[in-house]
């Protein structure tokens, strides 16, 4: 007989590598490190590409010269006998050079034959060899990770520490090494990779498909992707040989929602490779396990009674089996997803869902116990025992009540859980109905139901309502009079939203924040709107503060932009201005769009009023591309409205038409109350600007259309309105009928605060009593308007007008004797005669008080003396002399309009520039 059974040949070859590979060349850099010391550990799950990355490895570098020679094996089970683990290891180095092993292989068949000689005599032998190598060698073990022969393993790791320099060993297993390696790592000769290293990036997984596929996946998509497989490269192999079948993206999104689940290959996969090597014990503690998103020892205790579990959690950790770390003790660990839902899977065969629901429900009950409420509540759910589900979740919403706002993911859990409630349990519980009705709103969603999501959140609010009025629970009917006033005032049906409001804060308790806050601020809004801006700041900075009270810094925040919108109207430019500029800085950092949009409709207002065309036109741009992301009506045509403003106002007034005619052309003239003003508002935008191209019966036709509409406008949209058909009054020749109507709307503005529309009101008033031949009518009431908007620097309110308005400016100019009005009236003149489109003049709130710009030299002077420096300390800091010193303090004292050094550090202080 043979003194040894053949050897399989296919075992001492690397595998095949197909031509498709993605070149992962940082890995196979990483690999050229491990050279320099004398083991490289490639270590992961099944699937993780080991075996490919080395072979990919050795194929590039290979063909250099002086690259290693390589010998390889891939083990299994059977290479636990020891003589025939050592046959196949001498044998594979027999690569390295000719006649190689010829005396170890004779001390391998004397420890088989009697007497049987000891092993060490052979590797001894074998070291030897090796340590004389002409050349040095690579050698590949495969799949270390089925070796467990107590024999084995003591000769290998005798092998390992005796290792010659001119042989570097690169094992590849799953798990934990069945021997140990601190010598080695404590003398820097291990270079390890792991599955962090071995898992495909973002990047990587695009190029993959981009070879893979005959057609591109959008970004969308491959961040999908990515996520689900968590860079697993055999799923990416796998989820490439799928989609070569399902035509568009739904088809790619319906079977990467189910891919572990109920695609054979991946299931397959798991259960064949993975599920099956295991022993029964561990076998069955894994599907038992693998319904909950965290395991940790106790808890497998508690669901499936068994004292072992954290022996079986470290044997799964140890064979690398799927197993995620996810804190530095070890504790608590996940199941890696994809892996989990094929286990899922494969449990529901095996277990069954009864069995599977009983084990939720004692994963629930842990989770209570230790203080996890979302995962008692999920798993609860899980089993089916949606009463308990529901009361966990109320219990929970209470608890959090006095704590900060939910945070997006803690609304997405809520949405998530109410969905799964049936219909009949939801409605049993009326504040989990508000709770979700919030939660739909404020994610701007739908849920699983056959009616608009906003048909749904009324009926929500029914259900909830009838609840409340049986039990005769006027508070909680407060709660749900103050959510249909937010929900009714979003809808555009402003007077409703007030009445609900006001309803709700005649019962809610003081102590309520939330509701009051929401009820407060919607009060506010329509006081704003209807005229009563003193009233609407109280109602509003009470809101704010209670927001800041509970926390809800995002609402708070919200409520400061109402707070700024009543500003404006009141005509305070500049200190809006910097409030929308701290609101959409924290909306930025908080990535809340819907802030960042108001804040730059805000913005672009003031930047526009102050002639900034170009940061007017990007913060309208920005508050249009939000409003089409997020779909929001109201952004989109606010912001278009401004675009067309300053178009017109750079002379492409037929660019504005067309942009404003193109807008209010998709679709025919909404119903919603909210709709049909936002509609009104563009329309009226357009018909000032054909107004001002002298386009009278385009202006005179859609003021007789809107007649016919009976809908109730907010007071300051149908006071805008008013305004316009006085100025086509006003260009028709009807100028007593137009002053008188001016006259009216003025003392109106005036009584309600409403400062900046005031102004435009008294701007046209100019222009009629000029038309009218009252000249000195119209020098007086042009000389109060400059002196009410030179503070906040308003320019376009008098640029709108055009050379009619210029020339009265310039006829008023030898009546003006306070120099800082005379300075302001040359800067509006300054700036009509300023070139369309070039860059706009200063419009900072104090330059106006300069009757000349100073000089460089000047400016150093004003330093110096606002600095408390004589003039002959001046003069010699600045090497002249003191009368030229002198001249220049005069020449700064006129320029800035005061009479001494006080009033001069003062007003250097005031201009910012000391």
């Amino acid at each position: 007989a043979p003194a040894f059974e053949p050897l399989l040949l296919p075992k001492l070859q690397l595998p095949r590598l197909q031509k498709s590979l993605l070149l992962r060349e940082h890995l196979l850099a990483i690999l050229d490190t491990g050279l320099e010391h004398k083991v490289t550990l490639v270590a992961g799950p099944a699937g993780y590409g080991k075996t490919t990355l080395v072979s990919q490895w050795i194929a590039e570098r290979g063909t250099h010269a002086d690259f290693p020679r390589v010998a390889s094996v891939t083990l299994d089970e059977d290479d636990n006998d020891a003589v025939r683990f050592w046959r196949y290891i001498i044998t594979a180095c027999q690569q390295f050079q000719a006649g190689f092993g010829k005396e170890a292989l004779e001390l391998l068949l004397a420890h088989r034959l009697p007497p049987f000689k000891p092993l060490d005599m052979m590797l001894i032998a074998l070291l030897n060899e090796l340590s004389q190598l002409e050349h040095p060698g690579i050698l590949i073990l495969d799949d270390l990770h089925a070796i467990s022969s107590p024999q084995v393993i003591e000769t290998f790791s005798f092998f390992l520490d005796h290792l010659p320099t001119s042989l570097h060993l690169v094992m590849l297993i799953r798990g934990d090494l069945p021997f140990p390696v601190t010598r080695l790592r404590g003398h820097n000769e291990l270079l390890a990779i792991y599955p962090p290293y071995l898992g495909f990036s973002l990047e990587e997984t695009n190029a993959f498909f981009e070879r893979e596929l005959s057609f591109a996946l959008s970004p969308e998509l491959l961040q999908q992707i990515h996520t689900r497989l968590e860079g697993w490269p055999a799923g990416l192999r796998l989820l490439a040989q799928a989609l070569h079948w399902p035509d568009g993206k739904q088809e790619i999104r319906q079977m990467l929602s189910t891919f572990a689940g109920s695609y054979w290959s991946i299931q397959d996969y798991f259960v064949n490779e993975v599920l099956h090597t295991l022993p029964a014990d561990q076998q069955e503690f894994l599907l038992q396990t693998s319904i909950l998103p965290r395991i940790t020892a106790s808890l497998c205790q508690a669901i499936t009674g068994r004292a072992d579990s954290a022996r079986l959690i470290e044997a799964l950790r140890g064979g690398d089996l799927f197993l995620i770390p996810l804190d530095g003790t070890g504790e608590w660990a996940r199941y890696y997803s994809l892996f989990a839902e094929a286990m899922q899977q494969e449990a529901r065969r095996r277990l069954g869902s009864e069995r599977l629901r009983q084990l939720a429900a004692r994963a629930s009950t842990w989770y209570e116990e230790h203080g996890l409420p979302a995962e008692a509540i999920e798993t609860a759910l899980d089993a089916s025992e949606f009463t308990r589900a529901a009361t966990l979740i109320q219990q929970l919403l209470e608890n959090n009540q006095q704590n900060n706002t939910p945070t997006i993911t803690e609304l997405y859990s809520l949405k998530r859980w109410s969905e799964r409630l049936p219909q009949e349990e939801l409605e049993r519980h009326p504040d989990l109905c508000i709770h979700y009705a919030m939660t739909l709103l404020f994610l701007l969603m739908d849920g699983p139901h056959p009616l608009d999501g906003k048909e749904y959140i009324h009926y929500l609010l029914q259900v909830a309502e009838r609840r409340w009025r049986d039990a005769n629970n006027t508070v909680k009917l407060a709660e749900v009079f103050a959510f249909r006033a937010l929900l009714t005032r979003q809808e555009g049906n402003i007077l409703q939203a007030v009445t609900w409001a006001k309803q709700a804060l005649a019962w809610l308790p003081p102590e309520d924040r939330t509701w009051r806050s929401l009820a407060l601020s919607v009060v506010g809004v329509g006081e704003i709107l209807e005229g009563h801006l003193d009233t609407a700041r109280a109602f509003l900075l009470e809101a704010r503060l209670l927001s800041e009270q509970q926390g809800n810094l995002a609402y708070a925040r919200a409520t400061r932009g109402m707070l700024s919108w009543a500003s404006f109207e009141q005509g305070e430019l500049h200190h809006v201005a910097e409030s929308f500029r701290q609101m959409q800085a924290e909306a930025r950092v908080q990535e809340d769009h819907d802030d960042i949009a108001h804040s730059q409709l805000g913005l672009a207002e003031i930047a526009y009023q102050w002639n900034d065309l170009e940061e007017a036109a990007q913060a309208a741009h920005e508050a249009l591309q939000i409003g089409e992301q997020m779909n929001v009506e109201e952004f989109q045509a606010l912001a278009t409205a401004r675009l067309a403003c300053i178009e017109h106002a750079l002379g492409q007034t037929a660019l504005a038409c067309q942009r404003l005619t193109t807008w209010l052309a998709r679709g025919q003239v909404p119903l919603s109350p909210h709709s049909y003003q936002i509609y009104r508002q563009v329309e009226a935008t357009l018909a000032r600007i054909q107004l001002a191209d002298n386009d009278l019966v385009a202006v005179e036709r859609w003021l007789t259309s809107i007649e016919r509409h009976k809908e109730v406008l907010p007071l300051l949209q149908r006071q805008h309105e008013q305004l316009l058909r006085t100025r086509l009054l006003l260009a028709q020749g009807e100028t007593a009928v137009a002053i008188e109507q001016l006259e009216s709307l003025s003392t109106a503005a005036l009584h309600t605060g409403h400062i900046y529309f005031g102004r435009e009101i008294q701007v046209v008033l100019v222009l009629a009593y000029s038309r009218q031949g009252t000249h000195e009518k119209a020098r007086e009431q042009l000389h109060k308007l400059l002196e009410t908007t030179r503070s906040e620097g308003y320019l376009r309110l008098f640029l709108d007008e055009g050379e009619e308005l210029a020339s009265l400016l310039r006829g008023l100019l030898p009546h003006l004797r306070e120099k800082t009005l005379l300075a302001y009236a040359r800067r509006i003149l300054n700036a009509f005669g300023h070139k369309t489109g070039a860059p706009a003049p200063a419009t900072t709130p104090d330059t106006a008080l300069l009757l000349e710009p100073l000089s460089m030299q000047e400016q150093k002077v004003l330093r110096l003396l606002a600095a408390g420096n004589s003039n002959a300390g001046i003069a010699r800091e600045l090497v002249v002399s003191v009368n030229t010193v002198r001249t220049q303090v005069q020449s700064i004292y006129r320029k800035l309009n005061v009479n001494n050094r006080v009033e001069a550090s003062a007003a250097a202080h005031q201009l910012d520039l000391t």
